[in-house]
């Protein structure tokens, strides 16, 4: 289980499932429980994630190779069709991704940001909010710069 201060507890109001490419439970806030499952698996359960689109975040894999990326956008216009709107991803490359497919984007962990730089060089790319890297501290997470949210 994520830290409750990380970025999809902070969700917890909007969304009820994140939907990354591990299937694994990832937060329990007391308000509402986020399942993680592959991007193939709401695909898959079509008309369940059709009545709860607005509460899905889609989660790219953290890997994305040149030769995924026909097949990864293409499952990023079905879910769009779904009415799917918001996607995470811990890969610069998925950031573009998500952008073309007009997602609204949530940075991951794998981003690893630990500086202000790094902060104003993502919220440029239209990230929404995005989790810092945990190897920051509680003092150097407070001291970074930038109005992204985190």
């Amino acid at each position: 289980m994520k830290d409750p201060n990380s970025y999809y507890a902070e969700s917890a109001r909007e969304f009820d499932f994140v939907i990354n490419a591990y299937g694994e439970q990832e937060v329990d806030t007391g308000i509402r429980v986020y399942d993680e499952l592959e991007i193939d698996e709401i695909l898959k359960n079509e008309a369940e994630a059709t009545k709860i689109n607005r509460r899905i975040i889609a989660e790219l894999p953290e890997l994305i190779y040149p030769d995924d990326e026909v097949k990864i956008q293409e499952k990023l216009g079905l879910l769009r069709a779904m009415g799917i709107t918001h996607g995470s991803t811990g890969n610069v490359g998925g950031i573009r991704l998500l952008r073309e497919a007009d997602f609204t984007i949530h940075g991951a962990h794998g981003l690893n940001i630990t500086n202000t730089n790094a902060l104003d060089f993502y919220k440029s790319q239209g990230l929404r909010d995005t989790v810092i890297s945990f190897e920051l501290s509680e003092k150097n997470i407070k001291s970074l710069g930038n109005d992204l949210p985190r």
